[in-house]
């Protein structure tokens, strides 16, 4: 069943990144790889759902609040069907309390960091995030 998180190990678990700025995109997808995820890339929502029906599983969105067509809080909610333990991080340029302005992101459990941030303390973040997927899953 996609979304089963019977086997997930958060050291290889797959990542789908959404960003329009491609050499973003870059920089962050690096330090995630060599932290060994699998990482998807996406440089607009439509894209990003696409990528999400081929795909076997997701464990992390790691979006822009605010991606082309389709915003970051919309693709949480059209993939919570597919991959409905998925976990949810959001970057923006702008900060916390602006994003929480956002009404349709509140019905989301969600982290977020705000642009600009070091490549390698993102991964440390999704590392967190991942590792509190997993425990939560080997207790249930």
């Amino acid at each position: 069943m996609a979304g089963n998180v019977v086997d997930f190990d958060p050291q290889t678990a797959t990542i789908l990144l959404v960003d329009d700025d491609a050499a973003l995109r870059s920089l962050i997808r690096t330090p995630l790889q060599r932290c060994g995820y699998h990482v998807l890339e996406a440089d607009s929502g439509e894209v990003a759902t696409r990528i999400a029906e081929q795909a076997e599983r997701i464990h992390l969105l790691l979006t822009e609040l605010a991606t082309p067509a389709i915003s970051g809080p919309k693709l949480a909610r059209n993939f919570r069907c597919r991959f409905p333990d998925f976990k949810v991080l959001y970057m923006s340029r702008h900060d916390l309390d602006e994003a929480l302005s956002q009404p349709q992101i509140l019905e989301e459990t969600f982290g977020f960091i705000q642009k600009p941030f070091a490549p390698d303390a993102l991964a440390q973040w999704v590392h967190g995030i991942l590792q509190s997927k997993a425990k939560k899953s080997e207790a249930q």
